[in-house]
């Protein structure tokens, strides 16, 4: 998927794909829940969890919404709390197992695939199908099948409980459900992307 905006997600290799989930890196701990406190002003969080993995002071933190994220990596890169210097790192969401799926897949966060029986119908329509149940990033696809992405991953989850199995005039029956990903080792991490250490992809498969 490719952001509509012109940013990318760079699935295709054009562009840095956003992500929702970050490291954060505090150079001293001083506490879980004013670093909480902090993040927390970039919007609503999803996960916030320690990486015991990487030493005192790391943390996993994981927005709803991408523009959040991206909002929270500008904001805390080089912030100081209690005397102590943020470092905020993008985690690829592709190892980010946020709900295992059949075969060892896991749900690619705020994505769902569409299926339309109108093969005909654009990209355009298909968003504005999606966009009732939330701001739609970006559609992509052809025919039948198409995937798209919400910018807050509450909204996919919508999308697949309000219009599975609508009949649309214009675009024949429908299908949403959400996206897989393969198994977590056989996706790269996108490019200009930062892959995780090895330790932290095992701890974020073993979720």
């Amino acid at each position: 998927l490719d952001g509509a905006d012109g940013g990318g997600l760079g699935m295709a290799g054009r562009a840095v794909r956003p992500s929702r989930a970050l490291l954060v890196f505090q150079g001293a701990s001083f506490g879980q829940a004013s670093l909480l406190s902090m993040v927390s002003s970039f919007g609503p969080i999803r996960q916030f969890l320690p990486v015991q993995q990487l030493g005192e002071g790391a943390y996993l933190l994981v927005f709803y919404d991408l523009r959040n994220a991206q909002n929270a990596i500008v904001g805390l890169q080089g912030a100081i709390l209690c005397g102590a210097r943020i470092q905020v790192s993008p985690v690829d969401e592709a190892v980010w197992a946020a709900a295992p799926g059949p075969s060892g897949s896991s749900f690619k966060p705020g994505a769902v695939a569409v299926q339309v029986s109108n093969g005909s119908v654009t990209n355009l329509e298909v968003r504005q199908l999606l966009a009732r149940c939330g701001e739609v990033f970006d559609v992509q696809g052809a025919g039948p099948w198409r995937a798209a992405e919400y910018y807050d991953s509450r909204h996919a989850a919508a999308a697949v409980t309000a219009l599975h199995g609508a009949s649309l005039l214009n675009l024949g029956v429908v299908r949403v459900e959400p996206l897989l990903y393969p198994s977590l080792p056989a996706v790269p991490a996108a490019q200009g992307m930062q892959p995780p250490p090895a330790a932290v992809l095992q701890w974020m498969a073993s979720r």
